[in-house]
């Protein structure tokens, strides 16, 4: 069968969130093609999308398939499935990829999605930023997750939390961050929520399945989010600092925190990761109490580009906009800092 490389390479990485990087599950690092579908499924996340390759039954491995098709320069390919190999084909070169003809991962535990409902139109706005403010304490998991309900979508990680306002047609569960923060950069814009999944879809067709988890113990964040205090401003510039300082941060501006210092006139920041760290000083012009607090670099960027105004408390600072509500915990700065 005939195919565009690029085409077909677009929808095997447009499924990735699925794979395992090791086989968690027999299969989970492969694609597997069954039913005109293409399915990876690692327990967690299950992604699915059309199949062009009619009739194909298989699991392929997903390494040397995808790191052939984006070295291939050929614009059309060929694709064969045998009894035991994934042939690709090229002008002048042909690749043949062990496979295996059963299908042992267990794709049945991922529920049929039943009616689709529309999504609110920032939803995937939402999901990309609120995930942020979720914790990575494995032995905490509720903190590991992004809350749902019919009203807003919240998160929080002990330092900082959001609210987001939207109403959404998903019922009060827990997704967890690292499954659902997929939805913001594959646009989704439905949903479809059954007994153990919320499965979103979008425009081309391609289902996420996120493993749900029952509501049972989450804090009740809504008395953080009444917080009153003292009005005071941002400082100009702390946008453009924060994005040189989430370069360090555990591996994009998606995740890691920055730490940040405001003293009279000076700004400082912070951010560690496994390649180094980074630190600025700078001056700037602000005249408000002296605060230090730490965060997502995505969410201090949002605030910082959306709001300059903000509350204080001697132990949280909180900023609104006419979607969201942020509380960040503060520490106290002492004479000497």
């Amino acid at each position: 069968m005939k195919l565009n490389r690029e085409a077909l390479l677009q929808k095997l990485q447009s499924i990735s969130p699925g794979l395992s990087t090791k086989d968690v599950i027999e299969q989970s690092s492969t694609y597997v093609f069954k039913d005109g579908r293409i399915i990876t499924f690692n327990d967690e996340v299950s992604c699915s999308i059309d199949s062009p390759i009619e009739d194909a039954e298989c699991s392929v491995p997903s390494k040397p398939l995808l790191s052939i098709l984006e070295k291939l320069k050929d614009e059309e390919i060929t694709v064969e499935v045998t009894d035991d190999y994934f042939c690709v084909k090229g002008k002048n070169n042909r690749t043949r990829i062990r496979m295996d003809k059963e299908i042992l991962l267990p794709i049945e535990a991922v529920e049929p999605p039943d009616k689709w409902k529309k999504l609110p139109s920032d939803f995937c706005e939402a999901v990309g930023l609120v995930q942020t403010c979720a914790g990575d304490d494995a032995s905490d998991f509720k903190m590991t997750c992004v809350r749902i309900t019919n009203k807003y979508l919240e998160a929080c990680d002990n330092h900082q939390m959001i609210r987001w306002n939207t109403e959404t047609p998903i019922k009060d569960c827990l997704l967890k961050s690292g499954s659902v923060k997929h939805v913001s950069r594959l646009g989704m814009s439905k949903a479809s929520v059954t007994d153990s999944w919320v499965h979103f879809k979008n425009e081309t067709g391609l289902v996420l399945s996120c493993r749900k988890w029952n509501n049972e113990d989450y804090p009740d964040l809504s008395e953080i989010l009444k917080t009153t205090g003292v009005k005071s401003v941002l400082p100009v510039g702390l946008g453009e600092a924060v994005e040189r300082a989430s370069v360090f941060c555990e591996s994009d501006i998606t995740s890691g925190s920055v730490e940040v210092k405001i003293k009279g006139s000076k700004l400082v920041l912070k951010s560690y990761g496994p390649y180094g760290d980074y630190e600025e000083r700078t001056k700037i012009k602000y005249d408000g109490e002296p605060m230090r607090f730490r965060a997502s670099p995505r969410l201090l960027a949002a605030i910082a580009s959306r709001t300059k105004d903000c509350i204080l408390t001697e132990t949280r600072l909180k900023t609104e906009t006419d979607k969201w509500t942020c509380v960040v915990c503060l520490a106290r700065v002492g004479k000497d800092e």
